[in-house]
């Protein structure tokens, strides 16, 4: 009877996000995308590369940009081409499925409270999440690009680890499809979409150690055999394995395509191991704010090492000519040096073929290194844990402080979160590319005036949202204080906390850690690498403070409803 409950409940849940997303796409459908046609190494390559995944042609002829990043968004991209899903369709259909996936995961934590008017405020937590305005923002929905998916892939693993926790006790199988579909799955996904992952593998390794720890106390507390634990602490071994070989796979596949095994070159390829070196060049008279490279070392690395000295002209062609150097004083920042250098290589002729370009920049690495080693240019002491990340020391903390509050600011106020209507003069061809690809209309500036009315309606939207939204958040830091001060007094008396609390105060933590660590990954990057406080990168940070808003009213709902009960015994239970 149980059960039928339970499956009743979750229907209910199910249907509830159905009608949701529905009103949403009412809204979202008719959006247009923004056809950024000449970002070469984001939008068009994403398009570029799914055109060629669709047509099963891999990834296509090999340019200086085939390799830059990882294929797990062009994949999505060519899958929803051949299938004919529209792209903004696609983007808030996901969203939602990974909603749904997050309330599947915490559903055994609730599915005895979500009653009478719990159940209203349960739903009301529900539209919060979905109806977020950075689902439909510019750099969320109309740009074709990786990180309108982020959202969704960061609620897919999350939900698959909860249900994997508060699901601890059942059947080993039940454990292994959660383990392979909700979390490996996804897991492997989202690396495979991002390099900028490094909060995921805190949060995977987090998770891993807690999820751990509740095995072993069933296995005391049941006092369950050996192999009950061995069983499922086994289960890591699937998410492990899956990270490791999916990648390797990958490098294979480019192996016999392109001559190099690599996922990217940016960081998988004698290319990391030439822009490393250029950062170990030691001229600290020389460096400034954000540039870890300047021309001077390019000059530098020139007099000692032949193969580089053959890109110094179109290095300093594309410095000249690229963007505004004023506000650098002709220097570039840290995050965009290294697509210089594939620039000039690509424009001298070193990018005809993979082989070639990475024989080069092996060369480079090379010569430098060997200047290093016998005293002719001077080396850095500390070394870069990647081509992207440049070397750093304690001096950008108190930067990288200061730009996570601005980030944290910029979620909290849903700064930029509202759709764009984007003048431009792009080449009628290319946009139909676009319009063709993502089956969804382009903006043009034939844009009809009730398109022109609903881009005004998600800014004027996203004021209202965040005047409720901070609202919720105020009344859940109440519950979770609540929660806290109940745990504190049953400590006392030295009774234990119930199932219902410790899994809210365990699911509220582990949602605002998310939320700090994907400002803070934003806060270090702009403080070593490029400003990068901006909706675009922060798109995982906005469910993750949503949930935990909801999840926190949830509780105080929860909690409210107790204390009637207890102080009222005879009030209705429901």
């Amino acid at each position: 009877m149980q059960k039928k409950t339970n499956r009743l409940l979750f229907f209910k849940i199910v249907i509830c996000i159905f009608i949701l997303t529905l009103v949403k796409l009412i809204v979202t459908a008719r959006i247009p995308i923004l056809p950024l046609v000449y970002a070469s190494a984001d939008d068009n390559w994403a398009v570029s590369l799914a055109e060629n995944l669709s047509c099963l042609q891999w990834l296509g002829p090999y340019t200086h940009m085939t390799l830059i990043k990882r294929i797990g968004f062009p994949m999505l991209l060519a899958v929803l081409y051949r299938l004919g899903i529209p792209y903004t369709v696609a983007v808030t259909l996901l969203y939602s499925t990974g909603t749904g996936i997050f309330a599947w995961g915490l559903f055994p934590l609730y599915k005895n409270s979500l009653k009478g008017w719990k159940w209203a405020v349960f739903v009301l937590c529900l539209a919060l999440v979905i109806f977020n305005p950075s689902t439909w923002s510019a750099a969320g929905l109309q740009r074709i690009y990786r990180n309108s998916i982020t959202s969704f892939q960061l609620l897919w693993i999350m939900g698959g680890f909860f249900g994997l926790y508060f699901r601890r006790r059942e059947a080993v199988k039940k454990q292994l499809l959660i383990m392979i579909f909700g979390v490996s799955l996804p897991a492997v996904w989202f690396l495979g979409t991002r390099e900028d992952s490094v909060y995921l593998y805190v949060f995977l390794l987090a998770a891993s150690v807690i999820l751990a720890l509740g095995y072993f106390l069933i296995f005391r507390e049941k006092k369950e055999t050996a192999a009950f634990l061995l069983k499922r602490l086994s289960l890591f071994l699937i998410l492990l394995g899956m990270i490791l070989i999916v990648p390797q796979g990958i490098r294979t596949i480019n192996k016999g395509v392109y001559g190099i095994p690599t996922v990217t070159e940016l960081s998988d390829s004698h290319f990391s191991d030439c822009i490393e070196a250029l950062y170990a060049i030691d001229m600290p008279e020389e460096e400034g704010f954000l540039v870890t490279i300047p021309r001077a070392k390019f000059r530098k690395a020139a007099e000692v090492s032949p193969a580089f000295a053959t890109i110094l002209p179109e290095l300093d062609y594309f410095y000249e000519t690229w963007y505004e150097p004023a506000p650098l004083e002709g220097e570039r920042t840290n995050g965009l040096v290294f697509w210089y250098v594939r620039e000039a290589a690509a424009k001298h002729g070193y990018h005809e073929d993979a082989v070639t370009a990475d024989t080069f920049y092996k060369t480079c690495a090379e010569e430098i290194r060997s200047a290093f080693r016998d005293g002719r240019l001077p080396e850095k002491k500390t070394k870069a844990l990647s081509a992207l990340i440049p070397p750093f020391g304690p001096e950008v903390f108190p930067d990288t402080l200061k730009y996570t509050g601005t980030a944290i600011t910029w979620v909290l106020s849903f700064e930029d979160c509202m759709s764009q209507y984007l003048e431009h003069d792009y080449p009628e061809d290319l946009v139909k590319r676009f319009e063709k690809f993502s089956h969804c209309r382009a903006v043009t500036k034939e844009l009809p005036a009730s398109l022109h009315r609903l881009i005004l309606f998600t800014a004027q939207y996203k004021d209202v949202y965040r005047i409720v939204h901070s609202a919720f958040l105020i009344f859940s830091l109440a519950g979770y204080g609540w929660l806290l001060a109940r745990c504190i007094i049953q400590k006392r008396h030295k009774r234990k906390l119930s199932e219902e609390a410790r899994g809210t105060l365990l699911t509220g933590l582990a949602l605002l850690l998310m939320f700090l660590l994907i400002c803070g990954i934003v806060g270090f990057n702009s403080s070593v690498n490029v400003y990068s406080v901006g909706t675009i990168y922060l798109l995982g940070a906005y469910p993750m403070i949503a949930l935990f808003a909801a999840a926190g009213i949830i509780s105080l709902a929860v909690l409210a409803e107790k204390a009637i009960r207890e102080r009222h015994p005879g009030a209705d239970r429901t």
